[in-house]
């Protein structure tokens, strides 16, 4: 059988507030059953969603460093502005 957690394990587990725990669990963007007003957590279910949303952000970045690389960099004018004449 899989361990399950209480907000408090699974907070610990993430790393995050109780607060935010309750909050995300109630949102259903941690997998979580409520009983009652309490949450209850499988720890392997915690464990997946943590490595989905790595993998996920992971591939973002990635794809932000490959789009950096292939975009122009501005050019930028060097040293001071010159004074505007005004006639």
């Amino acid at each position: 059988m899989s361990e399950t957690l209480d907000t408090k394990g699974a907070a610990e587990l993430l790393h995050v507030s109780i607060q935010l725990t309750q909050r995300l669990a109630s949102r259903g963007e941690i997998p979580a059953v409520q009983l009652g007003k309490s949450f209850l957590f499988l720890k392997s279910d915690l464990i997946q969603w943590l490595t989905e949303r790595a993998r996920n952000e992971q591939r973002q970045r990635q794809e932000q460093v490959e789009l950096a690389d292939i975009m122009p960099r501005p050019i930028r004018p060097r040293g001071r502005p010159r004074k505007q004449m005004v006639n």
